[in-house]
């Protein structure tokens, strides 16, 4: 048996529990952690017709809690939040943008709507924060 990638903790998170929506920076790294380990998983899984359903599954949930915490900064109206989670040089938002862009997933779900809902919520924090930093 090979050892997945990533840590127990990181493996069982997206079967077992649902990860809380803190909007905080130790939040959103936490999540980025786990964005990351769900990535590696559907590289290492390509190929296989067991595990890349799987590991497509767990990183799209994934994908969903980051559009989720997005969508929740964004509408708490706390735009100082806003602006410490996400603002600088948006490298929170720019990770996630990251695996969206290099993600390749089976035809079954290449499609998900996760995928853009989460890359819109990226774009409305990165426009929101520019729009911020002009006034």
């Amino acid at each position: 048996r090979v050892p997945l990638p990533i840590s127990r903790d990181q493996r069982s998170w997206p079967m077992a529990t649902t990860m809380p929506q803190e909007v905080s920076p130790e939040g959103v790294d936490k999540l980025l952690s786990f964005l990351d380990s769900a990535f590696r998983r559907v590289e290492t899984s390509q190929g296989s017709v067991v595990k890349l359903p799987s590991a497509e599954i767990d990183l799209l949930k994934v994908l969903e809690e980051a559009r989720d915490v997005m969508t929740s900064a964004l509408v708490s109206g706390n735009r100082e939040s806003l602006k410490e989670v996400f603002g600088g040089s948006c490298r929170r938002t720019g990770k996630i943008r990251a695996v969206l862009d290099a993600l390749r997933l089976s035809p079954e779900r290449a499609d998900d709507k996760r995928l853009d809902t989460c890359r819109g919520a990226c774009e409305s924090v990165e426009q929101v924060l520019k729009d911020l930093g002009r006034s």
